[in-house]
């Protein structure tokens, strides 16, 4: 009887032994978190450690997309993050070129009364590529998409078009960054 309980014991601590092990080891070895792991693949204070380049800059670089045509409306309006989303680390783990996040969110407008959702996915690559669309129940829905270069603030994405009121929109959406809880969307549109 007692050879079995020592047994039993040597196994238990053998496994209790091999488990610190692999825990130890998880956690020396993580990798960089990916960008594509925040929504816009946008990482909260990148920014800070890099030179935050103005409007003209960015514009300068081929990530503000001309706008043709005269305004015809103006949206000031913020995304509110929630818990939708999702993220799928693509190849390598870590930052890698594929990882995308997927993810749906309230919009609200300068009251912080809400009209609508946002339904977006981004791309982590050499560029971040996002596209989706702003959803605005009983006026339509506002398509939008393209690349921005890493580390430039704000972004600048193209509307693609839309449907019930937006039905036949062009211009443009720039994002910026004001918090970790919510993204300032500004939208020019044209027809």
């Amino acid at each position: 009887m007692r050879l079995n309980n020592r047994r039993w014991w040597l196994a238990g601590g053998i496994m209790t032994s091999a488990a610190l092990v692999v825990v130890v080891a998880t956690m020396n070895v993580s990798a960089a978190p990916s960008r594509a792991a925040n929504r816009w693949d946008h990482v909260v204070g990148a920014a800070a450690r890099l030179s935050v380049r103005s409007i003209d800059a960015a514009t300068a670089m081929g990530s503000d997309p001309a706008i043709s045509g005269p305004i015809w409306k103006t949206m000031h309006l913020t995304e509110v993050y929630g818990t939708q989303f999702t993220f799928v680390d693509v190849g390598k783990k870590g930052d890698s070129p594929g990882d995308y996040g997927v993810f749906k969110d309230l919009v609200v407008n300068p009251t912080g009364v809400r009209i609508g959702t946002i339904d977006a996915q981004c791309i982590s690559a050499y560029s971040d590529q996002c596209s989706g669309s702003i959803r605005i129940p009983g006026r339509g829905q506002i398509t939008f998409g393209g690349i921005t270069p890493l580390n430039v603030d704000p972004d600048h994405y193209a509307i693609t078009g839309g449907t019930g009121s937006f039905a036949g929109a062009g211009g443009a959406l720039i994002i910026s960054f004001p918090n970790q809880n919510s993204a300032a969307l500004t939208v020019f549109l044209t027809k």
